[in-house]
């Protein structure tokens, strides 16, 4: 595990190495997510960046294209993660990507899947 600030950590040394490849839009609207975590003392661990299309699980390739990364939960509340996704979906609409399944758009999702975690998105071509 990489720490860079007191409460962002990177469980793979390769996503640090991939942080270089995500879209710039992505990196700077990040900046922001760290700080916010930072400044409410919530654990930031970043789990996945660029990445394959996992099979059966993946539904779009926003890894793929650098335009996603994943940051772990754990050691955050239901509330807290439900108030972090809702003040960034709000803080960075124009650049979230669009939800298929809703249509409407998403920078931030809570994933409780395979494992639970925040998916950060944001759309193609930005």
């Amino acid at each position: 595990m990489y720490r860079i600030e007191s409460n962002f950590k990177v469980k793979y040394e390769k996503c640090l190495v991939d942080l270089r490849y995500v879209k710039p839009t992505l990196l700077r609207a990040f900046v922001d997510v760290v700080e916010y975590c930072k400044l409410h003392e919530y654990p930031l661990q970043v789990t996945r960046v660029v990445g394959e299309k996992i099979k059966n699980i993946s539904v779009s390739t926003s890894h793929e294209e650098g335009r996603a990364i994943d940051i772990s939960v754990k050691g955050m509340t239901e509330k807290q993660i439900n108030n972090m996704v809702e003040y960034f979906n709000v803080k960075f609409y124009n650049i979230g990507a669009i939800s298929y399944s809703k249509g409407v758009s998403t920078f931030m999702y809570y994933h409780v899947g395979t494992a639970k975690h925040i998916h950060i998105q944001i759309r193609p071509n930005i």
